[in-house]
């Protein structure tokens, strides 16, 4: 389990021993700043901190002992604070929710081959209703790579990230608090 602090700590523990705050985490480090959203896949913890910053982890049990190398920290490429995250299910890359009622699509390996293959980073606005703009607080993937944000307007909306399209909307006046895979 990872746990994220607005004091910039960033803490693995342990679910199978019976840890506590007082007797220590597994594996601690600092991000440099307020940690606002986390998802983490098989090996790889995504972090997104204040300042707009976005970290990730390749994280791996070493013997007995839990590892966290920072393979790359970057500057989100949304203008605004960073509310919501989440990884592909293939861990190759994640969306990032704004305030700014924007997500964008990054990708972990962003070079020239990755762009041939159409895997271009993008962002696109949502949650808006006439010249209102709510913040998107949630971001979740399905295994088939969709995925479905959930926004301060009441309404869970599904993507095809693929095809870059609103597959569907839901606004049953949900009370948007999360949402959960």
């Amino acid at each position: 389990m990872a746990s994220g602090s607005w004091d910039g700590s960033l803490k693995l523990w342990s679910t199978k021993s019976p840890a506590t705050p007082s007797s220590g985490s597994i594996f601690e480090t600092t991000v440099g700043g307020k940690v606002f959203g986390m998802d983490w896949v098989e090996n790889t913890l995504l972090v997104a901190t204040s300042g707009r910053k976005v970290h990730l982890f390749d994280v791996r049990k070493s013997g007995e002992a839990y590892a966290a190398v920072s393979t790359q920290q970057r500057e989100s490429t949304l203008k605004y604070q960073t509310r919501s995250c989440a990884l592909f299910p293939n861990s190759e890359g994640f969306a990032l929710g704004s305030i700014e009622g924007r997500v964008a699509i990054e990708y972990v390996e962003e070079n020239d081959i990755t762009a041939a293959q159409g895997k271009k980073k993008y962002a696109f606005k949502c949650h808006r209703v006439d010249d209102t703009v709510y913040p998107v607080n949630a971001v979740a993937f399905h295994p088939g790579g969709t995925f479905a944000t959930g926004g301060c307007d009441g309404s869970v909306v599904m993507w095809d990230a693929k095809v870059r399209r609103r597959i569907e909307e839901r606004s049953d006046e949900l009370g948007m608090g999360g949402l959960r895979e």
